[in-house]
C-alpha cells in the first residue's frame, strides 16, 4: 500500500471518528435539553462593577466585582468565562461577601499577550487580580485551570500567601505539597492534600 493511500485511509478514519463523536454529542445535548431544566432559575451572568487589571506581561484581564464584605476571588477553568461562576457568585453576594471574578487570559474579554499561556502566566494573572482587587486579602477558589493558577501562584508568588485567608480547589490537578502551599495550609490550620 502506498504512503498516499495509507494517508487517505487514516484521514477517512479520523473524519469518520470525528463525525461519530459529533453525532453522539449532538444526541446527548438534545436529550439533555429536552428534559427538565433544573438550573433554569440560576443566574447566567454576574452583574457588578467591571474593570481591567494589567498582568505582569501587559495582558489585560477583564474583572467583575460585586457585593460588599470579605472578598472571594474566583478563577474559572479552561474554555469558560467569569460568568460561569454566576450561580455561585450570586449566592456568595447574597450571603454578604464581596466577589471578584475575572476572565482568564485568552478567555471572554481578556487579552492574551504573545500567545503565552501556562502556569507561570496564570500565576502572574491571579497575583495581579488579587493585588488590584483584594488589598485586605481574600479566599481564592479555582476550578480546573483556575486551581492550577492558584497552585502556580503559590509557587511563583510566595508572598501572596500572606494575603490569602483560604483556598478552594475544585476538579483540578494537584502536585505534591510545595513549601508555599504547606506554609499556607499550616497557617490556616488545614491538612495537606
Amino acid at each position: 500500500m502506498t504512503v498516499a493511500r495509507r494517508a487517505t485511509k487514516l484521514g477517512l478514519s479520523v473524519a469518520a471518528a470525528g463525525a461519530a463523536t459529533y453525532a453522539a454529542e449532538r444526541w446527548t445535548v438534545a436529550r439533555w435539553a429536552s428534559g427538565p431544566d433544573e438550573y433554569r432559575h440560576e443566574p447566567r451572568t454576574l452583574t457588578g462593577t467591571t474593570r481591567y487589571v494589567a498582568s505582569a506581561d501587559g495582558t489585560k484581564l477583564h474583572v467583575i466585582e460585586a457585593g460588599e464584605g470579605p472578598t472571594a476571588v474566583l478563577a474559572h477553568g479552561f474554555t469558560a468565562t467569569a460568568h460561569h461562576w454566576a450561580p455561585v457568585a450570586s449566592r456568595l453576594v447574597e450571603r454578604g461577601l464581596r466577589v471578584v471574578v475575572f476572565d482568564q487570559r485568552g478567555h471572554g474579554r481578556s487579552t492574551a499577550i504573545n500567545g503565552r499561556f501556562g502556569p507561570s502566566q496564570l500565576a502572574d494573572d491571579l497575583a495581579a487580580v488579587i493585588a488590584a482587587t483584594a488589598p485586605d486579602g481574600a479566599v481564592v477558589a479555582g476550578h480546573s485551570m483556575g486551581g492550577i493558577g492558584i497552585q502556580a501562584m503559590l509557587a511563583h508568588h510566595p508572598t501572596t500567601t500572606d494575603r490569602l485567608h483560604g483556598m478552594v480547589l475544585i476538579a483540578t490537578l494537584s502536585r505534591p505539597v510545595s513549601v508555599p502551599l504547606g506554609r499556607l495550609m499550616s497557617r490556616l490550620g488545614g491538612t495537606a492534600l
